[in-house]
C-alpha cells in the first residue's frame, strides 16, 4: 500500500512495510516545495487508486503527492541525534487532589548525553504527543523551546482515563540545524501514572 495523508497539521506517509509521520510545518523542511492546504481544506489524501482534497466539500487533489511515497524510507532514516535531557518533578499525577496535582518539567536538547553540555540554539514549537499504556494517543499539547530549553506544567484534563502515559521519542519532529537534520533522543524514559485517591 501507498498512501499520503495531510491532515490538518499532521503528515501520514506509507510505503509498506515503511511508515513516516511528522507535523506539516517538519515536512516542509524536508519538502520545501510541499504546498499548503488551500483555503476551506484540511484534508490532502492520495494512493495510486484516489486522490482528493476535503474540507467544506470534496474536490480532486491538487498536488500529485505520489513520489513523497516513494521517499518514505529516507524521511523515516533516523539520521544523526541530539538529546532531550529531561527532569520531572514526579512520575505520579493524582487526578482528584486537593490541591490540583501537577508535574513540573524541564526540558535541555543538548548535542550529547552528558547533562553539562550547553543547550543547542534550537528556537521551535514541538506538538508533543502523550500515549497511554495501549499506545494510543491521549493528550496532546504545544511545547515552545528556546535556544534549546523549554518547561511548563503538566496538569490533568478531563476524560483521561486512569492507567500509565508516556511520551515515545519516535513521535518527535526532527530538528535542522544548518544544513543537517537531526534525530531527537530521550537520555531516559519518559512515564506517569494518573490515578485518584479513595
Amino acid at each position: 500500500m501507498r498512501c499520503f495523508l495531510h491532515l490538518g497539521e499532521n503528515i501520514r506517509i506509507i510505503n509498506e512495510p515503511t511508515e513516516f509521520t511528522c507535523s506539516f510545518s517538519q515536512f516542509q523542511i524536508l519538502e520545501p516545495l510541499y504546498p499548503v492546504l488551500p483555503t476551506g481544506k484540511n484534508v490532502r489524501y492520495w494512493t495510486p487508486e484516489q486522490a482528493y482534497l476535503d474540507g467544506d466539500h470534496r474536490d480532486p487533489c491538487d498536488h500529485d503527492c505520489g513520489p513523497y511515497t516513494l521517499k518514505v524510507s529516507e524521511y523515516a532514516a533516523p539520521g544523526p541525534s541530539i538529546y532531550a535531557h529531561v527532569q520531572l518533578s514526579g512520575n505520579n499525577l493524582c487526578i482528584n487532589a486537593d490541591p490540583p496535582d501537577s508535574i513540573s518539567f524541564e526540558c535541555h536538547l543538548k548535542a550529547t548525553p552528558d547533562p553539562e553540555d550547553d543547550d543547542l540554539p534550537i528556537n521551535y514549537t514541538w506538538n508533543i504527543r502523550v500515549r497511554n499504556e495501549s499506545d494510543l494517543f491521549y493528550d496532546a499539547f504545544a511545547l515552545n523551546f528556546v535556544n534549546g530549553l523549554a518547561g511548563g506544567l503538566y496538569e490533568y484534563q478531563d476524560g483521561l482515563p486512569l492507567g500509565r502515559y508516556y511520551i515515545n521519542e519516535a513521535d518527535f519532529d526532527r530538528v535542522t540545524l544548518g544544513a543537517t537534520t537531526y534525530t531527537v533522543k530521550l537520555i531516559e524514559p519518559l512515564i506517569f501514572t494518573l490515578y485518584r485517591n479513595l
